[in-house]
């Protein structure tokens, strides 16, 4: 049975941050998985909106507003090549979580053909 590890973070485009993205891709080169990058994108508004909701709250996610909007305003997001065949970038800002959700298993069902049939 094939499967799906989703993994939900930010990462910067510094030695730090693309070296925990070296570690995902041997993880899933290790497990024989496909590696579906998956990036998110959302407005400044929406995104401090949105962080002090009680589900980012309930499993320990990033919550300093003044934390967030300094990385948006500061740091360089790691960015996955153009011609990679497998990335998504999606625009939540006027999405619901469900929606969001549902576009990328779509996407993810899409690209990965191991997966036909589960």
């Amino acid at each position: 049975m094939a499967s799906v590890i989703v993994f939900t973070d930010f990462q910067s485009n510094d030695a730090l941050g693309r070296s925990v993205i070296a570690e995902y891709l041997d993880m899933a080169a290790r497990r024989h998985c496909s590696s579906v990058p998956i990036t998110i994108t959302c407005s400044q508004e929406e995104n401090l909106r949105r962080l002090s909701s009680s589900e980012r709250i309930r499993h320990g996610k990033l919550t300093d507003m003044e934390v967030v909007a300094h990385l948006q305003d500061n740091a360089l997001i790691y960015q996955w090549p153009n011609d990679d065949p497998l990335h998504m970038e999606l625009d939540i800002t006027e999405l619901k979580v469900d929606e969001a959700a549902h576009l990328i298993l779509k996407h993810v069902l899409g690209v990965c053909k191991e997966l036909d049939g589960q």
